[in-house]
């Protein structure tokens, strides 16, 4: 996987402008986000062209305006204002990358990274603007935007990268606890593939390296398909979320 840079568009616009002021923009000055989203993005388009160019034919897949559209119980704008005012810039950037990246590598993909409850409306439209992939796939979050929900919703159509939280489970967990997750999130994720079992973000100093090497081993150890059809303990099957929806 490749980056070039650092930070999305939304996120650079906000590291510039301030987070309050970047959100006030989308209602109270447009014409000025629409400038300053289309500046981002040509530079965005010109920092991949500048990857493929060093290392192309090398990476499978390159991660384009990595940042984070959402909390971890709901999006930082609204659907509207995503399809209105962002969407078309990522759409840009993706199109454009692809393009360029294709040349070097004929099997070349992209990949978009948000932390967060990212939903289905905005990961379709994510689909829409040419994403292939998507990390870092938090579990901490809203169940109707987990890791499970996720695939079950959207596994015909992408490939996911990520999984293990690095909130509580890798940090302060046990190593059982790990690789009891990492059956889970394989168990969930990983059924007619299109799934790279990894942390749900970087490994910080506070994840212990027995931690880190459990989420390993028991990833080369449960991880070989045939998976298991029987869900391992703790697995979001969807039985309960769908007899809730229905009642």
């Amino acid at each position: 996987m490749g980056q070039a840079g650092r930070g999305g568009l939304f996120e650079q616009a906000k590291y510039m402008v301030g987070y309050a002021k970047i959100f006030s923009d989308f209602i109270e000055a447009p014409e000025f986000l629409e400038a300053l989203l289309t500046k981002l993005t040509d530079i965005e388009i010109e920092f991949n062209k500048v990857l493929i160019d060093l290392c192309g034919e090398y990476i499978d897949w390159i991660r384009v305006s990595p940042e984070d559209l959402a909390s971890e119980n709901t999006t930082f704008i609204s659907l509207r204002m995503f399809n209105k005012q962002l969407k078309k810039h990522y759409q840009r950037a993706t199109l454009a990358t692809r393009e360029y990246f294709l040349n070097k590598n004929p099997n070349g993909k992209i990949q978009f990274h948000s932390c967060g409850a990212v939903p289905e409306t905005f990961m379709r439209g994510l689909i829409d603007c040419g994403v292939d992939g998507y990390d870092s796939l938090p579990p901490k979050v809203d169940r109707k935007s987990n890791p499970a929900a996720k695939k079950r919703a959207l596994g015909k159509e992408m490939f996911f990268y990520g999984g293990i939280d690095v909130q509580e489970t890798l940090p302060w967990g046990k190593p059982d606890d790990v690789r009891a997750e990492v059956r889970a999130r394989i168990w969930e994720v990983g059924h007619g593939g299109g799934y790279l079992l990894s942390s749900s973000h970087r490994l910080e100093h506070d994840v212990p390296v027995e931690n880190t090497l459990a989420m390993i081993e028991e990833a080369h150890e449960y991880g070989v398909y045939p998976l298991p059809e029987a869900p391992p303990p703790g697995a979001d099957t969807g039985e309960e979320r769908a007899e809730v929806e229905n009642t």
